[in-house]
């Protein structure tokens, strides 16, 4: 995640609209899936997992600048009491939302 949120790949998420930040979220379906069938989750899981994702990734990149840590913690600590736990990896939903949300979308938007 470290070298995921570097100022130079900031301003590449900056530089490109929002909707391919939301289409390069939705490519880590396949992390939330494996997840989910080796964590005991369900593929609704994986849909509510995902579309709490892309719905922070959008109110974080297309909301006031200022606001964008607040709501991509937000969006983060919605994850963690919303969503079920997997039994076998019980903190993959809030850093999955952590690393995507707040360490991609909000770090994008210091860059813009």
């Amino acid at each position: 995640m470290v070298a995921n949120t570097t100022r130079a790949t900031a301003g590449w998420y900056a530089a490109r609209p929002a909707w391919l930040h939301v289409a390069f979220v939705g490519l880590h379906a396949g992390h939330a899936g494996l997840a989910a069938w080796l964590g005991g989750g369900s593929p609704a899981w994986v849909a509510a997992l995902m579309s709490l994702t892309c719905a922070g990734v959008l109110a974080v990149r297309c909301g006031p600048r200022a606001l964008a840590p607040g709501v991509g913690l937000a969006t983060v600590a919605v994850g963690a009491f919303l969503l079920p736990a997997l039994p076998a990896a019980p903190g993959f939903g809030a850093l999955f939302l952590l690393k995507l949300v707040f360490g991609f979308g909000v770090h994008a938007r210091r860059g813009a």
